[in-house]
């Protein structure tokens, strides 16, 4: 949010007119690390020399004592995304600000810092233009290789105005040190001596600030260098009018030497307009050798990267060069690690030469098939006049190895077992066919083949380039054979039946079980059972197994029957379980079908209604085996009647049964209770509404037999006041009515009578409750039937608004904190204390409030505490604790 506000804010001092760069030195100094949130080039602002200079710094370089002369504003780190720069993050130095930056183009970008300038960059500007707001970022450095360079482009508001004039910014990168004379700028055009600056890079027409294209075209041949140009006009990502493409400033170095590299941007002329030169990050580079990493240097191979395997594909090392050189460079090898060259892996020469022109160069790392010894690891190092200049890591694993244990077998049919494999975890297993197998992807399935099968395994090491093992096993299938089998069959008890399995000729047979077979080691046995039973043949190969089954089962009918329940007398409506002792797989058949509950079963429930003799008849199915039993049910039956009475509300109702006598006893049930349980009992409390129903069963106590009878009675309830008709329970705000309202009696009462009713003894009174009450009614009906029923009214008081923040700054507009709302409530108290608990307002006056002051002195904006105590109508007080925020 801090980063847009200052956005917003410098565009708004921009768009005032001409920009006064007095007004931005009263900027506050914070403002200066802020980033744009406008574009997509981020700055941070104000970093130490240590930072630019090891964000600069590449491969092969050291740096040494970094220094930087430059306000805090004008320098900075910065990531590019999508903008015009050729870069994606670096260092950026300025002549203004370097938050300025980032877009959009348009808006002035102008910053007098107030800064000295340098005196070292009058060689490049005409006599008596004197240079402002220098920055200046310089340092040791030493390079392992023969050279040093970097990345830059240079941008500048400059364009368009201060095109050829003499008041164009200006910037240097200077080199001093062993065997260069003097200082020299490195910041060239491609192929010249022209320093790049606003009149050397531009799109050729003279600013409108005096520009002269004299002043260009003096620079030297070629200038202004228009292909270099990036206008930058509209540009919605970075702030300044233009730009030039990306050069790199590279000069020639004695490796090993210390060098002074002085980085410098100025305003010349005047203060006025900014420029900034990107410098790339990690581009300082020098044309050291060094291995390409992102090669693959082998594969990846059981989660180890950069590995080979012995005896299968090499890996290939590239070495790389900054940049080619004209003639052939040996390049000097050494090597370290658990393996060995020349034992472990083919010999690699000790040098490799790059040929002249050429950026790289390769060698191949092979490894030798010996003894498994476990992963090793060769270190290839690349050494050089300052030392080691990069290594690389190969690792080497042994040559992989499966071989099948298990050797060719045979099996029955269905049969399972696993087949056993000695073989490296890591490698990659596939079995054919699939057909028997568990898994055709793991080291060791399990196998259940159903025909002879030869079962290849291919193990191969991913990434490796071994050749793929492969090895077989032959598996056979061996089983009986059963082609004929006796069908089950039914024979009666104590008859025979012959039994018969056919399979090879040199089958063995085995029989089970041995109960009531002739014998039980011969193709055709003769079965005489007592009971159903299951028979079971084996049929295997001689001296090999694999049997194969067949069962046959005996039924064996036996058509005895007992009846075990006897001849019996039964009470009318009785039912009873017939008892029969017999075959259950039998079938059965009882005559006659009334009164059973299913005549085809062996122990039907019998529900006879008069005297019934049943007869039942077994057989069994297919054979000619029978059997009968029966027996003879008698009915005990005698009437019974019963009277009823009708009755009003709160009287009792006598009923009355017959037969009477000593030989009787009687039991009534309904819906109410009874004075007795005799023959003509009086029912007391009767609450049934409309119809109830009653039953009398009379039970002849020589015999136990019962009857019963019931009669309805018509009875008024106590009261035909409903629940329903009631007003229903409700919430209301503090000092409002509700219509209250009950049907269905003739006559009412409500309570409590404490004043809030408008009338107590009607249907229908107004209730104006000043706290939560439960009003109940009373309703009688014109016969004396009394009932009652309750609602509840809930009373809510007004609620008090505080408010969360105030400004006392006498605008008519939340001037003063207090409550808001207060009605029906009184208030107590209403105090404000400060964050150390010092109270700075208190009163019992809810029109006044806290204007923000204490002792007539305004207090600081910040957030204070509050206490409200307020008392209400129904007695009680209530306390409002919180904070408010004061804004000024």
């Amino acid at each position: 949010m801090f980063k847009c506000l200052l956005c917003i804010l410098n565009t708004c001092i921009m768009h005032l007119g001409k920009f006064n760069k007095t007004v931005a030195l009263l900027l506050p100094l914070f403002f200066f690390t802020a980033t744009s949130c406008f574009s997509q080039l981020v700055v941070t602002t104000a970093q130490p020399a240590s930072v630019l200079a090891a964000a600069l710094v590449g491969p092969g370089v050291t740096i040494l004592t970094p220094t930087l002369t430059c306000p805090g504003v004008a320098n900075g780190t910065f990531t590019s995304t999508g903008t015009i720069l050729s870069m994606s993050s670096g260092v950026l130095l300025t002549n203004g600000h370097a938050s300025a930056c980032a877009g959009p183009e348009g808006a002035l970008v102008s910053y007098n810092n107030g800064t000295a300038g340098d005196a070292a960059m009058s060689p490049f500007l005409p006599a008596g233009v004197n240079t402002y707001d220098a920055c200046i970022l310089e340092f040791d450095m030493i390079a392992a290789g023969d050279s040093i360079g970097f990345n830059y482009q240079f941008g500048s508001e400059e364009y368009r105005t201060g095109v050829c004039t003499q008041y164009t910014d200006v910037f240097a990168f200077f080199i001093s040190g062993p065997g260069i004379v003097g200082a020299p700028n490195i910041a060239l055009v491609p192929g010249t001596t022209i320093p790049v600056e606003v009149n050397s890079v531009n799109d050729g027409i003279p600013g409108s600030s005096g520009g002269a294209i004299a002043n260009c075209t003096s620079l030297g041949a070629g200038s202004p260098f228009t292909s270099y140009y990036i206008d930058n006009t509209g540009g919605t990502d970075l702030s300044y009018r233009g730009y030039t493409t990306k050069f790199r400033a590279v000069h020639a170095v004695t490796p090993c030497d210390t060098y002074h590299l002085k980085l410098s941007i100025v305003d010349a002329g005047n203060a006025i307009y900014d420029s900034g030169v990107f410098l790339e990050g990690s581009s300082l580079t020098t044309n050291t050798y060094a291995f390409n990493h992102a090669d693959s240097m082998g594969a990846t191979i059981d989660g180890i990267s950069h590995t080979i395997v012995k005896g299968c594909s090499p890996a290939t090392i590239d070495i790389v060069a900054a940049h080619p050189n004209p003639v052939a460079t040996t390049i000097a090898l050494s090597f370290g690690g658990t393996a060995v060259n020349g034992i472990d892996v083919t010999a690699i020469p000790s040098t490799v030469v790059m040929p002249a022109g050429a950026t790289s160069v390769s060698i191949n790392v092979q490894g030798i098939p010996t003894p498994a010894a476990g992963t090793k690891t060769l270190v290839v190092y690349i050494g050089g006049s300052c030392g080691i200049l990069d290594s690389v890591s190969i690792n080497i694993m042994d040559t992989p190895s499966a071989i099948i244990l298990t050797p060719d077998t045979t099996v029955c049919a269905g049969q399972s077992f696993q087949i056993m494999v000695a073989g490296d975890a890591d490698l990659t297993y596939s079995w054919a066919p699939p057909a028997g197998l568990s898994s055709t992807t793991v080291m060791e399935p399990i196998c259940t083949p159903l025909a002879n099968t030869t079962y290849t395994m291919t193990a191969t090491l991913p990434g490796s380039g071994c050749a793929a093992i492969i090895r077989t096993i032959a598996v056979s299938v061996a089983s009986g054979t059963l082609t004929a089998l006796s069908n089950d069959t039914t024979i009666c008890y104590g008859s025979s039946a012959q039994l018969f399995a056919v399979g090879s000729a040199s089958s063995v047979y085995s029989w089970f079980p041995a109960t009531g077979l002739s014998s039980t080691s011969i193709p055709n046995p003769v079965a005489t059972p007592f009971v159903t039973t299951t028979y079971t043949v084996s049929n295997s190969v001689p001296g090999v197994g694999c049997p194969v089954l067949g069962m046959v089962t005996v039924t064996v009918a036996n058509p005895n029957i007992t009846l075990l329940t006897p001849d019996t007398a039964v009470c009318a409506g009785v039912s009873f379980n017939i008892r029969v002792n017999g075959d259950p797989t039998l079938s059965y058949s009882w005559t006659p079908a009334t009164g059973l509950s299913n005549p085809a079963v062996m122990q039907p429930i019998a529900s006879p209604s008069v005297n019934t003799t049943y007869i039942v008849t077994t057989t069994t199915p297919g054979v000619a085996c029978s059997a009968t039993a029966q027996f003879t049910v008698s009915m005990i039956t005698f009437p019974v009647s019963a009277l009823s009475q009708v009755v009003g509300c709160g009287t009792g109702i006598n009923f009355s049964a017959a037969p009477a006598g000593p030989d009787y006893t009687y039991q009534w049930t309904g819906p109410a209770g009874f004075s007795s349980a005799t023959q003509d009992p009086a029912v007391d409390n009767v609450t049934t509404v409309n119809q109830g129903v009653y039953t009398v069963t009379v039970t002849d106590n020589s015999d136990g037999c019962a009857e019963e009878a019931t009669t309805s009675v018509v009875i008024l309830p106590p009261s035909a006041l409903q629940l329903t008709d009631v007003t229903p329970s409700q919430t209301i705000t503090y000092g409002s009515s509700v219509h209250l309202e009950a049907l269905n009696a003739t006559f009412f009462m409500w309570t409590p009578n404490d004043g809030s009713l408008s009338n107590c003894n009607i249907n229908d009174p107004v209730a104006t409750p000043m706290h939560n009450t439960t009003y109940t009614v009373y309703g009688m009906t014109a016969d004396g039937c009394v009932d009652s029923a309750s609602v509840t009214i809930d009373v809510v008081y007004d609620s008090i608004t505080i408010p969360t923040a105030f400004s006392p700054n006498n605008d008519g507009l939340n001037d003063l904190f207090r409550p808001i709302g207060m009605k029906y409530q009184k208030l107590l108290e209403f105090s404000v204390y400060n964050r150390w608990g010092q109270q700075v307002y208190t009163s019992a006056n809810k029109e006044l409030g806290w204007d923000g002051t204490f002792n007539g002195v305004p207090q600081d904006m910040g957030v204070y505490n509050y206490v409200l105590i307020v008392s209400l109508d129904d007695g009680n007080n209530r306390t409002y604790k919180g904070t408010v925020t004061l804004i000024r």
